[in-house]
């Protein structure tokens, strides 16, 4: 027999060496007494170079897993590794199997289920694979070009997918951050970022095409939050803070002490790295991610509905293209559905539109945590935007729609930022909270910063001192400024402009189509007792109408939302109450 490669899941090793990692099977019915699996992929050139060996070794395993990764058909050099003839379509599937990515995620995951097993002498050779695993990874997403006929960005997303869909992302995640880890400390050929961003484009491809009430729509968030998380250091490097030479110890110790017991990550090269960077490159994917939804144009509003938070923000249960009920999934023909029928769709709709805010917070969230940088970027995204946007609320913009949407970014957007930046503000919107008045409201009379002064004083809107004042200033002379804002400052402005421009403009909206299926209504029962032949018409009008209401009702009354926009509003009025009395302290006054 040749040198052989097959793909399925794990088994003993055999030869005492780690080659059974990358080329067995773990269902023992298809194994014979010797633990080789049922199928290979066999190796022509490979076996020739080496001669009489029939098997492969530590010499020369490196060489044999690229060989197979290059195979473009490697279900055709299938050969039997036991009873000949006995069909077997799993086995020929695994070890076949064409994706390149998923043949060494496979290989990954016996590697690590060998550590745990194999004796003391043998675990080297286990390390070694389950480290080779991961530097063809590495390279496979860095020179996807070598390989040829493999679309390794579909493949890596498609692989996150199933792990969540699974309930096994953490086996996904370990060996995905140890393979960033790699790309981040080789960044010649291609940056981290210019890696993720096909990656990306993927995501932002498959999501914009969702709706509110898929399931697979959340799996994809689960994804990005993932993207946006910050990664727990300790776990990942519980030695963070030890000395350099202290590293290889731990290794040697983990693989003499934990060789036959449970998981086992020998991290020495993340380890090196964390000494050397402080841990940073486990905050890459949020600052890439920060980065990818940049748009092309700031100061085009529509141009963020198209990036990859956009997307997400844009789905919703309103119509995605105003007035055009064709193909629109919620309240059709609602004539012929009863009052109950009707609530117990709007119900779903809002148990999706919670869970869907939820995500969208948590991303968010997620972004201001993480780092003072890319908080920096998520409130320039969100200050930009708003400012881009700003001419929702112009009186023009009702009366052309055509250039309105072609301008400013959709009501969907801004109801679904609106309902997340809700959420950020509910900590500082309970009865006397103290953080509360920590509010400045000379920030709103902020006038044109430089880049570098709005990252120095935490300013990321623009605009508002050109915004008509609650009340005229008595003098012309500028308040005292601070040298930096709060968060909570921030967030409140940021919150009160997004629903100005959203959920205040859609309630408008929804007020207006009412007083329309009113006059609507009317008009049909005329033509319906005068036997009228625009009744049809009028009927039609009135469904078309009323699917229009139902679903703008429906997304703004989702109960959580509403509730958290009665904190903040009281909230409010409160602050100002305190404003008002010149309370310049963090404890209300009585009034």
């Amino acid at each position: 027999a040749g040198s052989c490669l097959q793909i399925s899941l794990p088994a003993p090793l055999f030869y005492q060496s780690g080659q059974q990692i990358m080329f067995s099977s773990g269902d023992p019915s298809m194994k014979s007494g010797n633990g080789i699996p049922a199928r290979c992929v066999y190796l022509e050139e490979m076996a020739a170079d080496l001669d009489d060996q029939d098997w492969l070794d530590m010499e020369n395993i490196e060489q044999a897993l690229f060989t197979r990764l290059l195979l473009q058909e490697p279900g055709n050099n299938l050969i039997y590794m036991t009873s000949a003839g006995t069909q077997n379509l799993s086995a020929d599937r695994d070890a076949g199997e064409k994706q390149i990515l998923r043949y060494l995620y496979a290989c990954f995951q016996r590697a690590r289920e060998e550590i745990t097993k194999v004796p003391e002498n043998l675990l080297p050779f286990a390390v070694r694979c389950r480290n080779l695993t991961v530097s063809n990874a590495h390279t496979v997403l860095l020179t996807p070009e070598i390989y040829v006929n493999q679309n390794v960005y579909e493949q890596l997303v498609d692989l996150m997918l199933e792990a969540l869909r699974g309930a096994h992302f953490e086996d996904m995640t370990e060996f995905l951050e140890e393979v960033i880890e790699a790309l981040t400390m080789d960044e010649e050929v291609r940056t981290f970022g210019e890696v993720m961003v096909p990656v990306f484009d993927i995501l932002l491809s498959r999501i914009k095409d969702l709706d509110l009430c898929q399931i697979l729509l959340y799996t994809y968030l689960d994804m990005i939050l993932y993207f946006t998380k910050q990664k727990d250091i300790a776990k990942v490097c519980p030695l963070h803070n030890s000395k350099r030479q202290e590293v290889e110890e731990v290794e040697k110790e983990f693989a003499r002490d934990h060789g036959k017991a449970g998981k086992i990550h020998l991290y020495s090269a993340v380890l090196v790295a964390a000494f050397q960077l402080g841990c940073c490159t486990f905050n890459c994917f949020p600052q890439v991610f920060a980065g990818y939804i940049q748009p092309k144009d700031p100061s085009n509003g529509q141009m963020y509905q198209k990036t990859l938070l956009g997307a997400i923000l844009n789905i919703s249960c309103l119509l995605k293209t105003p007035g055009v009920v064709e193909n629109h999934g919620y309240f059709l023909n609602p004539s012929r559905s009863s009052p109950q029928e009707i609530k117990v769709q709007e119900s779903n709709i809002h148990q999706f539109m919670a869970q869907f805010h939820e995500k969208i917070y948590q991303m968010l969230k997620n972004l201001l945590q993480l780092s003072p940088e890319t908080k920096h970027r998520i409130l320039s995204w969100l200050g930009n935007c708003l400012h881009a946007n700003s001419g929702r609320t112009k009186i023009w913009a009702n009366q052309m729609p055509e250039i309105f949407f072609q301008m400013y970014a959709s009501d969907a957007f801004f109801l679904n930022l609106g309902a997340a930046l809700l959420k950020l503000c509910q900590p500082f919107c309970k009865p006397k909270s103290p953080k509360l008045l920590t509010f400045n409201p000379t920030y709103c009379a902020l006038k044109e910063l430089n880049e570098e002064e709005r990252r120095s004083k935490n300013v990321h809107m623009k605009g508002l001192e050109k915004e008509t004042c609650l009340i005229p200033a008595v003098t012309e002379q500028e308040p005292e400024f601070a040298n930096s804002y709060n968060l909570v400052t921030e967030n409140l402005v940021l919150t009160q402009y997004t629903l100005h421009l959203g959920f205040h403009r859609l309630h408008d909206q929804m007020v207006k189509i009412n007083q329309s299926l009113h006059r609507l209504q009317v008009a049909w029962r005329e033509a319906q007792q005068s036997s009228s032949p625009a009744a049809d018409s009028l009927r039609e009008q009135f469904e078309r109408l009323m699917t229009i209401y139902l679903s703008t009702k429906t997304a703004m009354t989702e109960p959580q939302m509403l509730q958290n926009c009665l904190n903040l509003q009281v909230s409010m009025a409160v602050l100002l109450v305190q404003l008002a009395i010149g309370n310049q302290g963090t404890e209300p006054l009585e009034l």
